[in-house]
């Protein structure tokens, strides 16, 4: 097995990602901003994507083979001027300093680039790989624009690129700054949880399918340069998403949740449905995890927590 480079190792996805490679038998370094609290077992070498010589430093000394490319701003909420430049400098310059490392790297053999669903914005449903995307915000703004970099590379340097494109993932371990974690914590406190209508849909994809998808993108054939979706291929409305989970948690928690005593947000996609159909002839892509046995285990990982 090979060298490894995951950036965001200490990040949610990139936690699962390390520890699944490990298990393969990769030789994983992990790269991110955030001191090395895992265990892994990965080589971390801590650092800022905006700087040009410890990249170029980490891909000189480890020269990986595989370069998987988590790291980035995921703020989704603010939507200031100033927001945009941050998620440029983070997201699409930063990606852009990796991806200039990597050229310099002759034993690079491919680079896998964690994109997001969120990216086709208010475009139609179901969200197809081959249409224009329509992003709503800072982040999935900046993720278009690195999806684009990376495209426009692989056809004037070969860049080895593919870019995977995950709907909402969700799973034990998970920032509480997301939907499905605040909902549970709310929950198991006793604490009201207040929301918008939940008209809108949304797919949810389990930690460990989304993990295992990019386990199998390190040796696929014939996907550089392409973008594949990757998601559960359900759309599922929020409303029955939090009634869903306050059953799991246990009986009368439904009253937690005061559905309308938020405003549905300026430019909210009201249809998040993916199309999966590039996933399952590239990638052999099939779901295993069920929403229902996956906000079980999601709960209770916080409960035990």
């Amino acid at each position: 097995m090979g060298i490894v480079l995951v950036t965001g190792n200490t990040g949610f996805i990139g936690l699962s990602l390390a520890m699944k490679l490990k298990f393969y038998g990769y030789k994983v370094i992990g790269f991110s901003s955030s001191s090395n609290n895992s265990d892994t077992n990965c080589i971390h070498v801590q650092g800022n994507l905006d700087d040009n010589e410890i990249i170029e430093q980490l891909m000189q000394k480890y020269k990986p083979e595989i370069v998987i490319h988590l790291a980035g701003n995921r703020d989704r909420i603010s939507c200031e001027i100033g927001a945009y430049r941050k998620s440029i400098n983070n997201n699409l310059l930063g990606t852009l300093n990796l991806i200039e490392a990597c050229l310099g790297n002759s034993r690079l053999e491919r680079f896998i680039y964690l994109g997001s669903c969120e990216e086709y914005g208010v475009g139609d449903s179901p969200y197809k790989e081959n249409q224009r995307e329509l992003p709503i915000s800072p982040y999935s703004y900046s993720k278009v624009a690195s999806t684009h970099l990376l495209q426009t590379l692989f056809r004037a340097h070969d860049l080895p690129c593919t870019i995977l494109r995950p709907s909402l993932v969700y799973g034990p371990g998970q920032n509480t700054d997301m939907f499905l974690p605040a909902l549970i914590i709310s929950l198991l406190n006793n604490k009201p949880f207040p929301m918008s209508g939940g008209e809108q849909t949304r797919d949810y994809i389990y930690i460990d399918d989304l993990v295992d998808t990019c386990i199998s993108a390190v040796t696929a054939n014939n996907i550089f340069g392409e973008i594949i979706n990757i998601a559960s291929g359900c759309d599922i409305s929020l409303k029955e998403i939090a009634i869903l989970t306050a059953k799991k948690v246990g009986y009368g928690n439904e009253n937690l949740i005061k559905f309308g005593d938020m405003s549905y947000r300026k430019n909210d996609i009201m249809k998040y449905n993916v199309d999966t159909s590039s996933a399952i002839k590239l990638l052999k892509f099939h779901p295993k995890m069920s929403l229902e046995n996956g906000i079980e285990k999601t709960v209770n990982s916080y409960r035990n927590a």
